[in-house]
């Protein structure tokens, strides 16, 4: 079975500075580095959404892990924060595709949120497992993200890494 993996993660992974903890970040990116090292993925899938997934993105690339970026519309990035969007921009320069699901702008609102759905979808069809990386203090949306697409993929690996909590790594 090929280890291809769908990252999901949350929008609170700590930034630099801004009064952010350096330890906290570190054994953020620790956790999540020793995820990847441990796991192996052969391909990783992945919809940089701020926080989290953006930095997954640049790791990926840094561990010379192939990933393919997706995305479900024309800017949907833009409304990340900056720290992000640099991220996300040194990520699609090393990734192996981007795929992109709709290749006009939403004029609404729902057709957007339409189109999110569609993505998570496709990133949860293409992949053997799906992860979740989150804080333990992500929001209750998280948690209700988490649980509604688990609910969708019964048959999948699920895998959950709470990567800022003090202790090991647990699968």
């Amino acid at each position: 079975m090929k280890r291809v993996l769908s990252v999901f993660g949350d929008e609170f992974f700590p930034k630099f500075g801004r009064g952010m903890s350096a330890s906290k970040r570190l054994r953020a990116q620790d956790a999540i580095l020793e995820f990847f090292k441990t796991t192996r993925p052969e391909l990783v899938y992945i919809m940089p959404t701020q926080g989290t997934c953006s930095f997954v993105a640049v790791l990926c690339a840094t561990l010379d892990i192939p990933y393919i970026l997706v995305s479900p519309h024309p800017h949907f990035y833009d409304k990340v924060k900056i720290d992000d969007k640099v991220f996300i921009r040194k990520a699609i320069n090393s990734a192996k595709s981007f795929v992109l699901l709709d290749d006009t702008v939403p004029p609404t609102i729902e057709e957007s949120d339409a189109l999110y759905r569609d993505s998570i979808d496709f990133l949860c069809k293409v992949s053997s497992a799906v992860v979740f990386l989150y804080s333990e203090g992500t929001s209750q949306d998280f948690k209700a993200f988490m649980d509604d697409t688990c609910a969708k993929v019964p048959e999948k690996h699920l895998w959950e890494l709470v990567y800022d909590k003090p202790k090991k790594l647990e699968f």
